[in-house]
């Protein structure tokens, strides 16, 4: 009908830079995250991820860059949104060889790595940023290696 518009369909799969997501799927996430919100205001006490969840985190570690489950899937949407991301970025230190955790700087600057996380691969960056920001969604330190 000319003058209206529909909404886009919502995304499939992994979500890149610059998408729009149109809906969130709270069946598959409601598994492994809490929304936080009861009767309109928000809960600070309850932990966004289910703490006890371990078997998200592990599944994460075994594989970083594979297609993930559901649930997790839907935890690293959450962990990797504006609000426990912190502006984590993987550098490339030396080819195949050494990279690095470092946190985004605003207005262009250069990143800031931390020090205390070089790694000798991707997969294991990406497994220092997940820690991360999960103690920041849950409280709790994780516990695996």
């Amino acid at each position: 009908m000319p003058g209206t518009t529909e909404p886009p369909p919502p995304l499939r799969g992994r979500v890149g830079v610059g998408a729009r997501i149109t809906a969130f799927d709270t069946r598959v996430a409601g598994l492994a995250l809490s929304t936080g919100v009861t009767e309109g205001t928000v809960q600070d006490s309850k932990p966004a991820i289910d703490p006890t969840r371990l078997d998200l985190a592990r599944e994460f570690r075994r594989n970083p860059f594979a297609k993930h489950s559901p649930d997790l899937y839907a935890v690293l949407e959450m962990l990797r949104g504006p609000r426990f991301n912190a502006g984590y970025l993987c550098i490339c230190l030396e080819p195949h060889r050494s990279f690095a955790l470092a946190i985004r700087q605003p207005d262009g600057k250069p990143p800031v790595v931390l020090s205390n996380e070089i790694h000798a691969s991707r997969e294991d960056v990406e497994w220092a940023a997940f820690k991360r920001r999960w103690e920041a969604a849950t409280g709790r330190t994780l516990e695996i290696d």
